[in-house]
């Protein structure tokens, strides 16, 4: 039973851990969106097709338009799972916020109290001994006058002690109540750094980079990415790789020919890159050299040109054997 007591979850970790919780459920489907977005372009693609084939087939028609429906719909439903969950972490931040308040709000009046008890404490330890102080030096004020004076001074200050005393206890026990009821502020207490809302998810989108890219995340991260492999972005930014002639579609002629053939994945620097947002001055980015295939299969590395001996020849050297 005690176990079990000890290791109860307070209400403010049970509120961290659904917080936790939704994260980690909204990253699930942040991750599926590339994804979903790619299959409403490829089932567009292949709509556009079929209207277009030479032979008019309706079945075929059909299923084009049932496999865009069926992406735009669970395209849909993900992005209304993600203000969904956004609406909770919203929810869920606010009473954080709310039961951190009561919580210190408790421990500085249980604090506050502890030292009222202190300072009670304290002066009915200290009033026996000053009264004895008074006594003993008005004793000695019957025939010394500056006892007589330190002694009614001494006494005059108990009396104004006490009372003094007895004001601020009362207004010190109002002021716990206070602290813990939110209607005093908590004392000395650090301002807390501002929170700030957690802003929505960019819709996404998977692009064919045709040249190295490079751009700012939402972070101020500065992002590179090689050509001739699909990169993922927000959509202004996949929007701008094409309009820069930096990247095309995944359904364009490019991306079909290239996107699975064997390469290896180089990370370019920034200086190399098309900056698609701003990445600070840089210089004019390079031109990438488009993959060389080897004789065996294989993609020549970036810049690479095998050296042209010319046609061939042979040489003969005075004196060599016939």
């Amino acid at each position: 039973m005690l176990e079990k007591i000890f290791t109860t979850k307070t209400q403010l970790q049970a509120i961290e851990a659904e917080i936790a919780s939704i994260s980690i459920r909204r990253d699930r489907i942040v991750a599926r969106l590339p994804g979903a977005r790619v299959e409403i372009e490829e089932a567009a693609a292949a709509r556009l097709k079929a209207l277009t084939a030479d032979r008019e087939d309706a079945k075929a028609e059909a299923a084009a338009q049932n496999r865009v429906d069926r992406a735009r719909s669970a395209l849909d439903a993900l992005e209304a799972a993600l203000k969904e969950f956004d609406r909770q972490a919203s929810e869920a931040e606010a009473r954080r916020i709310a039961e951190a308040d009561r919580v210190e709000r408790h421990a500085s009046a249980e604090k506050t109290r502890a030292d009222i008890a202190a300072f009670e404490d304290a002066l009915k330890r200290l009033m026996p001994p000053f009264r004895k102080f008074v006594e003993t030096s008005g004793e000695l004020g019957s025939f010394h006058f500056d006892c007589r004076q330190i002694s009614e001074y001494a006494n005059n200050a108990a009396r104004e002690l006490e009372v003094a005393a007895t004001f601020a206890v009362d207004e010190l026990h109002r002021i716990a109540l206070g602290i813990e009821s939110g209607s005093h502020p908590i004392p000395n207490r650090t301002k807390p750094a501002p929170v700030t809302a957690r802003p929505p998810m960019p819709p996404m989108r998977q692009v064919f980079a045709t040249q190295p890219l490079a751009w700012t995340d939402a972070d101020g991260n500065v992002k590179t990415h090689p050509a001739w492999f699909e990169v993922t972005l927000t959509a202004a930014l996949a929007e701008r790789a094409i309009e820069l002639g930096a990247a095309v579609n995944l359904d364009h002629e490019t991306a079909k020919a290239n996107r699975l053939a064997p390469r290896e994945f180089l990370v370019p620097v920034v200086d190399r890159c098309i900056a698609l947002n701003d990445v600070g001055a840089q210089p004019p980015a390079v031109q990438p050299d488009k993959p060389k295939w080897n004789g065996n299969g294989t993609t020549l590395p970036p810049g690479f040109e095998p050296l042209d001996r010319g046609p061939s020849f042979n040489v003969t050297t005075k004196g060599a054997a016939p």
